[in-house]
C-alpha cells in the first residue's frame, strides 16, 4: 500500500465521531433549533456566529468564514495535519488504523524517534543550567539580561555543558545512539571518520517547540566573542527553519484572542514581549519571513505585526518580508522601535507600557515601505529609482483601489506628477493609454453578488432529500447563471446520480476553493423556515427554467441576424424554426 488511509476508513472515522461532541470539548454550545451556537473559538467576537449542524456533521462561522467537518476542526483548532487528526479520532472512536506501507512505519517511527532524542535533550539542558557547577556561568549571564528563573524555566531555556561529548554520553545511557542523535541534529561525525561529538558545547539553549508543543529543535546562543553568536539545530526530519516559529506553542491561543500576531526577530525578544503582556509574540529563527511562515500563522489569524530592530538590518528585514505578504490575504504592520532599540531593550528601558504603546501606534507594512523608498530621494536620478521600486511594489497589488490609492501617496512624496508615476505603473500592468484602464495579466473580475434565487435554491436541496432530486431531474449546472454556485451545483448533482443522496462533507472535500468551500458552509448550515420546501424549490426551479429559455433566445436571435447578414437563407430557415419552438417552451414555463 501507499501509506494512505483509504477512503472507507476514513468514512468511517468521520461517522465515528459526533461533531458536536468534539466541538463541545473546546468550545461552550447552546442549541438553537436544528444546529448549535456557540462563540467562534477562531476569532475574537462577542455575539456568537459560531454554528455546528448535527445533520450535516460540518460546522461553520458566519462571521470569519471558517469552516469544515469534524476532521477539518481538530487540523485549525489543534494544527493537525490531516493524518494526525483522524488518528486522534480513530483512537477517540476506538477504531483502529493498521499499518501501511514499511516506508510509511519507519517514517514514522523516525520522526518520533527524532522527536523523543530532542525532548530528552531539552531536560538534559535544563539540568545542566540549573543544577550544575558549569551552568553558573549561563545563570549569571541571564540575570544580566534581566531574564528571571520562572520565566527561563517557562520558555525551556538550558545550558548545553562545555565538554566534546556530554550530551552523546547522557543520550547514551539513555538508549540513544550516537546515529539517532545525529539524525536529530544534536551530534556531529568526526571528520576522522570515528565517532561523534556534541553539536552544542557551552551555549545558552532555547528549546525550539512545534505548534503542539514537541520539542524539534533548539537555538544555541554564545556567551562570549565566539561566532556565530546562535546556532540553531540543521534540518531535521522535525525541524525545518524556514516553516517554524519560536513561541508558537504559547503564543497561539493568544493570538486567536488577541486577533492578531506580533512578530520578532529572536529569542530574546520574543521572551521580552510575552513578559511584557504580549504573549501572542513569536520570533522567526535567524532567517527571513517565509510563506510557510505565514501559512502558520493564518491558522490563528491574519492579521499580523512586525516588530522588527530599529537598525538598517531589521528595517530591511521588514522591507524583505513586503514581497511575501503581497498576493495573500494577510493583514501586515509594522511597529516602529526608538532608534537602537529592539523589544528585549525597549522592555528592560521602558516596561510593559512602551511595548504595549508601540503596539498601538503601528504603520501598515506597504505605507511603511513605499515611505521608505521614497525617503531621500532629491535628484532626478533618485526619484528614477525610487519610482522603478515603487511600482514594481504597485504592480503587485491586485485591488485596484488600493493601488490607486498608494500611486497618488507615492507621486505625492516623491514630489512627482501622478500622471508619470502612473506611466512606469502603466508599462508593468499593460495599461490602456487611451482610457487609462490598468489590467494586469491573469487578474480575475471582480465577483458579483450571488444570485439569492439560485443559493436559495441549493440551500433547499442540501437540506431536503426530495428537493435535490426534483432539482437534480429538472436543472444542469449550465442553468446556474452564477458561475460560483455552479461548481456547487455540479458536485450536488453527481453525488445524488452516484448515491443518491447528498453528503455535505464527502461534497466540500470534492471542492479546492476555499471562497466556494465558505459559501457551501453557509448553505448547508444556515436555518431557514418554509411553509413547503418543494414548493418553493418549484418556484425556483421554474425561473431558472425560463431564464435557460432566455439565454436560448437570445443566441438564437443573434444567430439569426448573423445568417441576414451573410444571407443564408437555409440557415435561417432553421434557426427561425428552432427560435418558433424555444417561444413556444418559454410559453409553457410561465
Amino acid at each position: 500500500m501507499d501509506g494512505k488511509i483509504p477512503d472507507e476508513l476514513v468514512d468511517r472515522i468521520r461517522s465515528g465521531n459526533d461533531i458536536v461532541e468534539v466541538v463541545s470539548e473546546v468550545v461552550a454550545l447552546k442549541k438553537t433549533g436544528a444546529n448549535y451556537l456557540g462563540l467562534c473559538p477562531f476569532h475574537t467576537e462577542k455575539t456568537p456566529s459560531f454554528t455546528v449542524s448535527p445533520g450535516k456533521q460540518i460546522f461553520h462561522c458566519f462571521g470569519c468564514g471558517a469552516g469544515g467537518d469534524v476532521v477539518g476542526f481538530l487540523m485549525r483548532h489543534e494544527n493537525y495535519t490531516f493524518p494526525e487528526a483522524l488518528r486522534r479520532l480513530a483512537e477517540k472512536a476506538g477504531i483502529a488504523i493498521p499499518e501501511t506501507s514499511r516506508e510509511s512505519r519507519q517514517d514514522t517511527g523516525e520522526l518520533d524517534a527524532v522527536i523523543a532524542a530532542n525532548e530528552e535533550a531539552a531536560g538534559f539542558f535544563a539540568r545542566a543550567l540549573w543544577e550544575t557547577p558549569e551552568g553558573e556561568k549561563a545563570r549569571t549571564y541571564l540575570e544580566g539580561r534581566g531574564m528571571s528563573a520562572e520565566t527561563a524555566r517557562g520558555f525551556g531555556v538550558g545550558y548545553s555543558m562545555p565538554g566534546w561529548d556530554a550530551l552523546l554520553k547522557h543520550l547514551e545511557r539513555k538508549g540513544i545512539g550516537a546515529l539517532m542523535a545525529e539524525k536529530a541534529g544534536l551530534a556531529i561525525p568526526r571528520s576522522s571518520g570515528s565517532g561523534h561529538y556534541d553539536r552544542f558545547r557551552d551555549r545558552l539553549m532555547f528549546t525550539i517547540r512545534d505548534a503542539r508543543g514537541r520539542v524539534i529543535g533548539f537555538g544555541g546562543r554564545t556567551m562570549s566573542d565566539e561566532q556565530p553568536k546562535y546556532l540553531n539545530s540543521p534540518e531535521t526530519r522535525a525541524f525545518r527553519k524556514g516553516e517554524t516559529l519560536y513561541a508558537l506553542d504559547v503564543a497561539g491561543q493568544h493570538i486567536r484572542k488577541r486577533g492578531y500576531s506580533v512578530i520578532t526577530e529572536g529569542y530574546f525578544d520574543a521572551i521580552a514581549c510575552h513578559v511584557a503582556g504580549a504573549q501572542n509574540a513569536v520570533a522567526t529563527l535567524g532567517t527571513a519571513l517565509t510563506s510557510a511562515h505565514l501559512r502558520l500563522l493564518k491558522r490563528y489569524s491574519e492579521n499580523v505585526v512586525l516588530v522588527f530592530d530599529s537598525d538598517a538590518a531589521g528595517i530591511k528585514a521588514a522591507e524583505r518580508s513586503l514581497d511575501v505578504f503581497l498576493g495573500t490575504a494577510m493583514n501586515a504592520k509594522v511597529a516602529l522601535l526608538p532608534q537602537g532599540d529592539d523589544p528585549d531593550s525597549l522592555v528592560k528601558r521602558d516596561g510593559p507600557k512602551g511595548l504595549a504603546d508601540r503596539l498601538r501606534a503601528t504603520e501598515k507594512l506597504l505605507d511603511f515601505v513605499i515611505r521608505r523608498a521614497a525617503a531621500g530621494a532629491g535628484t532626478i536620478d533618485e526619484k528614477v529609482e525610487a519610482a522603478a521600486r515603487i511600482t514594481g511594489i504597485l504592480a503587485r497589488i491586485e485591488n485596484g483601489v488600493e493601488r490607486s490609492h498608494y500611486l497618488k501617496a507615492a507621486a505625492g512624496l516623491l514630489g512627482i506628477e501622478e500622471s508619470a508615476i502612473a506611466e512606469e505603473l502603466g508599462k508593468k500592468l499593460g495599461k490602456d493609454a487611451r482610457t487609462g484602464v490598468f489590467r494586469a495579466a491573469g487578474r480575475k473580475p471582480a465577483a458579483s453578488p450571488m444570485n439569492k434565487i439560485e443559493e436559495e435554491l441549493l440551500h433547499l436541496a442540501l437540506i431536503y432529500p426530495e428537493v435535490a432530486c426534483q432539482v437534480r431531474d429538472e436543472l444542469t449546472p449550465e442553468d446556474f447563471s452564477d458561475g460560483r454556485l455552479r461548481p456547487i451545483a455540479a458536485g450536488l448533482f453527481g453525488m445524488m446520480d452516484e448515491a443518491g443522496s447528498v453528503d455535505v462533507p464527502k461534497l466540500l472535500g470534492s471542492i479546492e476553493d476555499e471562497e466556494l468551500k465558505k459559501a457551501l458552509y453557509g448553505l448547508s448550515v444556515k436555518e431557514r423556515e418554509f411553509d413547503d420546501p418543494l414548493e418553493t424549490a418549484r418556484g425556483s426551479v421554474g425561473r431558472l427554467l425560463k431564464g435557460r429559455v432566455d439565454r436560448k433566445l437570445a443566441e438564437l436571435s443573434g444567430q439569426m441576424r448573423e445568417a441576414e447578414i451573410r444571407n443564408d437563407l437555409d440557415r435561417l430557415n432553421k434557426l427561425q424554426k428552432e427560435f418558433a419552438e424555444w417561444q413556444k417552451r418559454k410559453s409553457s414555463t410561465r
